[in-house]
């Protein structure tokens, strides 16, 4: 058995102490300890007050046992304090308030979070809100459920964002998706991940049949525009992701399940991320081209047609640019009939014209500059020959109507022409003789009736006046047809020939001769006959002859037609480049209704106008057939009753004629 020795006094002294101490330093550390529980509690109050979120407590009966300021600042509370003991019932709707209980009690039988749900809310403003809201359990150390912990966040800017970037993404997908082109998105292997429905259309594959395809993919067959194969890394979309360049506009022939042949001209373009310079993927947009393709082999086939008809046809074709009037296209047949290399037209276009003739030029260019449609004119070949030409243009237009190209079709017309003359000088001979028997049958007849009518008097021997009365009628008509047929040559010759003497002659001169052969004639019927002449007229390129016959012809009509007493103006002057002669006379003047056919062959105004002044009918159709082969202008103004004026108007010659 053992025996404990008894403390001293100043142990238990000592031990008292150390205790004295223990308890002290334990009621420090507790001091100490509530401290800091007091700092953290304001530090998290001080960090939760600072927070954009709204945090919150309820207990289990979904009243707030603590807010954040932001929490009571979204439900229009400025003091957190005022919201202890109140719940959602105080402050939402009664249709929100009890989904928010509702949800709460799910947590709490389920025990289970909601976490990062997104909902619809509403602020105190009535403003709609979205909320990313997060819910749990609050435990006590008996692991007991005594409320629960929520934190809401409101984020109503970045639903706006993502709806408009959702609203967006839909528009694009719509816009896509009704392109007529193809869309295919491939990703860094190539492999295809997206389409749009043209896509398919085009490739005649669906989208499930697309999607994971790469154009290395061996069931793609594809084709350059020669035919051979287009492999699969030459692809745009490959080398795109292998170089990181876009391309443009490459030709590809796909032949497609169903056996045909479908061309489409394709480009890519790399989709690079902005930490990397290697495309994380490409888009491929292609174009159906197969009707083009067609329409363009089509188009050969036909210009191919057209080179074999352009070749063995002697008509020339030629494809002119509008606005330079520059040649794309001449055929063949150009240089048969030209006798000319076309090439030097290519060279200089304008060298056109140095092949017509000099006479014909200023009027080709003139019915090119105006666009005329159709003309004729003279080409002189390298060896001299010259030939008639016919020019039909026709304007091309493209879709807007615009006139891009001209296109003209000349023919060698000479031989038409010579034919056309030979027809010319037929009718002419037929119509003379038609003209000659209708018109010498009058004057005949009354000659055949003085025969008889002298035979008559001579018979029964009446007086010799009587006789030489018709004697003198019978002469008067002979000399009547003397002259119809004299003009009547004369007019068949200007129908036929084309050959006048031209010389550079003063037309005073010609007047003179002309007033001083006619001034008998004149003189018989008491006229006034006047000369006019303008002074320091320059000459004219005439045929002599010809013009004093048509001079002669208006003096002769303006004599015939101007009763006694009357008088005669002959003048010369100059207008312009033209020099003018006028034959004025007071006779009894033409109607108006009559001013258009004047000119006309065998053309008289009335029986009466015939029967008293017995002429041919055909002195003003030659006057003017000779006016005109000068290139001239004859025209007249008349007055019934108040006379005529006949004017000719005879171009100058050119400088250094």
């Amino acid at each position: 058995m053992t025996t404990e020795t008894p403390k001293t006094e100043q142990a238990l002294r000592d031990e008292i102490e150390a205790l004295r101490t223990r308890i002290n330093t334990l009621e420090a550390e507790k001091l100490r300890s509530q401290r800091l529980r007091q700092l953290d509690s304001s530090l998290t109050s001080s960090v939760l007050d600072y927070l954009p979120d709204f945090v919150y407590v309820k207990d289990l009966d979904g009243s707030y046992v603590f807010n954040n300021v932001a929490h009571a600042r979204s439900i229009g509370v400025e003091n957190p304090i005022e919201l202890v003991g109140k719940s959602d019932f105080d402050f939402f709707t009664p249709e929100l308030a009890t989904q928010y209980w509702h949800d709460e009690q799910q947590i709490i039988q389920s025990g289970q979070p909601l976490l990062n749900r997104e909902e619809r809310s509403i602020g105190v403003d009535g403003t709609p809100i979205w909320a990313l809201t997060s819910k749990v359990l609050l435990r006590d150390e008996q692991d007991q459920i005594v409320g629960l912990l929520g934190i809401t966040r409101d984020i109503s800017q970045r639903r706006q964002i993502q709806d408009k970037l959702a609203a967006r993404e839909t528009e694009y997908r719509l816009v896509i998706n009704t392109m007529t082109d193809g869309i295919v998105l491939q990703d860094a292997h190539g492999k295809i991940v997206s389409c749009n429905p043209s896509a398919e259309r085009i490739l005649g594959l669906t989208e499930p049949q697309l999607l994971g395809l790469t154009s290395i993919d061996p069931r793609w067959r594809v084709v350059h525009e020669d035919g051979s194969p287009f492999l699969g890394d030459a692809h745009p979309a490959m080398i795109t992701l292998q170089t990181g360049k876009p391309q443009s506009n490459v030709i590809m022939g796909i032949h497609k399940p169903d056996g045909s042949l479908s061309w489409i001209t394709a480009s890519s373009r790399p989709l690079i991320g902005a930490d990397s310079d290697k495309p994380y993927a490409v888009v491929v947009n292609f174009t159906d081209i197969t009707a083009l393709k067609t329409a363009e082999h089509q188009l050969r086939e036909s210009e191919e047609r057209f080179r074999e008809l352009a070749a063995t046809i002697d008509v020339v074709f030629a494809l002119y640019s509008y606005a330079e009037r520059r040649p794309l296209y001449i055929s063949p047949a150009y240089e048969k009939i030209w006798g000319r290399d076309s090439a030097a037209l290519f060279e200089t276009p304008a060298s056109f014209i140095d092949a017509v003739h000099a006479d014909d030029r200023a009027r080709v260019l003139k019915a090119i500059t105006a666009g005329k449609l159709g003309y004729e004119y003279r080409i002189v070949k390298p060896e001299g020959d010259i030939r008639w030409i016919r020019t039909q243009s026709f304007p091309i237009r493209d879709v807007h109507g615009e006139v891009v190209r001209i296109a003209d079709i000349s023919e060698d017309v000479t031989e038409h022409k010579r034919i056309a003359a030979e027809q010319q000088r037929a009718e002419t001979l037929r119509t003379f003789l038609a003209d000659a028997s209708h018109d010498l049958h009058t004057p005949l007849a009354v000659a055949t009736t003085s025969v008889y009518l002298l035979r008559r008097l001579i018979t029964d021997k009446h007086p010799i006046d009587e006789q030489l009365k018709y004697v003198d009628m019978l002469g008067a008509r002979i000399e009547h047809i003397r002259k119809q047929l004299d003009d009547m040559f004369t007019l068949v010759r200007l129908d036929l020939e084309s050959a006048f003497e031209f010389k550079l002659e003063d037309i005073n001169e010609i007047v003179q001769i002309v007033h001083a052969q006619t001034l008998p004639a004149a003189t018989n019927k008491q006229h006034q006959f006047t000369l006019a002449l303008g002074t320091d007229l320059p000459s004219v390129l005439i045929d002599t002859k010809e013009i004093h016959r048509a001079i002669g012809s208006l003096v002769d009509n303006a004599i015939a037609y101007t009763s006694p007493q009357g008088s005669i103006t002959i003048r010369t002057g100059k207008r312009d480049n033209f020099v003018l002669i006028e034959v004025e006379d007071t006779g009894i003047g033409i109607a108006e209704e009559h001013l258009e056919r004047i000119f006309d062959r065998f053309y008289r105004v009335d029986d009466a106008r015939n029967t008293s002044f017995a002429r041919s009918g055909l002195g003003l159709t030659i006057a003017e057939k000779i006016i005109e082969a000068h290139n001239g202008i004859i025209h007249v103004k008349s007055e019934v009753d108040k006379g005529s004026v006949f004017t000719i108007a005879l171009p100058l010659p050119a400088a250094g004629t």
